[in-house]
């Protein structure tokens, strides 16, 4: 059965929708130390980026943070950056367009195990989140 706001995208969601779906978002956001794109399909395999304080560029051209070698990639085809505990992607005018989810997206705030396609090559977000103690705090008791 579809509920009135599927059969009606002008109706507003009510209240409580809308406070589950801000909970939903803010669970799935960056509350870690080491956020990366780690290649999953194409090459170079395996390959880790940090993705720091400084932007991320993604591309075959030459200086780019993460080089990619396949013809169906632009020389500057996207960047990924944080800001606030937060991870985005930008498509920078890619010929291909950049995909996230398989969605092909101009920009997107990107979550843990999302799936950029950027050519023929699938980066994957990872999080490590670092426990207590490698942080300097000790709990005792």
């Amino acid at each position: 059965m579809l509920s009135e706001r599927s059969r009606n995208p002008e109706t507003p969601m009510r209240a409580d929708s809308a406070s589950a779906a801000r909970a939903n978002a803010e669970s799935r956001r960056m509350r870690c130390d080491d956020v990366a794109l780690v290649v999953t399909d194409g090459e170079p395999p395996g390959r880790r980026v940090q993705i720091g304080d400084a932007p991320v560029i993604i591309g075959r051209g030459a200086g780019v943070d993460l080089q990619i070698s396949d013809p169906t990639v632009s020389r500057h085809h996207c960047v990924v950056w944080r800001a606030s505990g937060r991870c985005w992607i930008r498509d920078l005018g890619s010929t291909n367009r950049t995909r996230v989810n398989n969605r092909p997206t101009r920009i997107a705030e990107l979550f843990e195990n999302d799936v950029v396609l950027v050519g023929q090559t699938a980066l994957t977000l990872a999080l490590s989140i670092v426990p207590p103690i490698a942080c300097g705090v000790v709990r005792t008791g």
